[in-house]
């Protein structure tokens, strides 16, 4: 008898539990687009962006479901950048989840016909990114576009200003792009100064450096300076 009931019980379990786990799964979800709602409201309120994305991360919400809110709901992203690190995010993952949530909200993968689709195509199979930007600079395509579906498929900053510059790009142009691309402006910089460029201006102070003014601009926090912000 035993034998006829307990794989019916086994099953009912089973359905059960997996009954659970997609309640559970919605439950996520219902969470995340009601954060994501919440985020657009108060945009719309005119309120600043790197307070709603600290303030969201601090209350325990998962960082890259909260940056790639902020972004696509049209908050700028450096200063979701900056909110998710006055929120103790990793900087790695801060910078990935941001340039994901670029890509996203560009609509750079939206088919496998794109510029950007094939880029990614290219360089998942092996072929040396460098190249990859360069050729579809020479051929043609947009410097900008290129350099941000680079960036958004993977590719190492130090390799999109390689292969954009071999393309004739300048510095520059290649920093502005990348930040369009949603990269942290500090990875920028500290590649900027590894490879002797500086082409948005930033540069990094040691630890004993002594500012000849520590209340303007913005005080001693921060680790970047720029001729933009005087």
């Amino acid at each position: 008898m035993l034998r006829y009931i307990l794989p019916g019980a086994v099953s009912a379990l089973l359905i059960a539990g997996s009954a659970i786990a997609a309640s559970a799964e919605d439950r996520s979800l219902g969470a995340k687009n009601a954060s994501c709602e919440q985020t657009r409201n108060a945009l719309g309120k005119g309120m600043d962006i790197k307070n709603i994305t600290r303030d969201n991360i601090r209350e325990g919400h998962d960082a890259c479901s909260v940056i790639r809110c902020a972004i696509t709901a049209g908050g700028q992203p450096q200063r979701v950048i900056a909110g998710a690190k006055e929120a103790g995010a990793p900087s790695d993952r801060i910078s990935r989840c941001a340039v994901d949530a670029c890509a996203e909200a560009g609509r750079l993968f939206e088919s496998n016909t794109t510029v950007c689709s094939i880029m990614k195509s290219d360089i998942a199979k092996g072929l040396d990114p460098r190249k990859v930007i360069r050729d579809r600079i020479k051929a043609g395509n947009n410097a900008c576009s290129a350099i941000q579906c680079a960036i958004a498929s993977g590719t190492d900053l130090r390799q999109v200003f390689a292969g954009a510059k071999e393309a004739g790009i300048t510095s520059d142009v290649i920093s502005r792009c990348s930040l369009k691309a949603c990269v942290d402006p500090a990875r920028v910089a500290s590649v900027e100064q590894d490879i002797g460029v500086y082409g948005l201006g930033y540069s990094y102070y040691d630890d004993d450096f002594i500012p000849i003014d520590t209340v303007v601009p913005g005080g001693t926090k921060g680790r970047l300076l720029s001729p933009s912000e005087f």
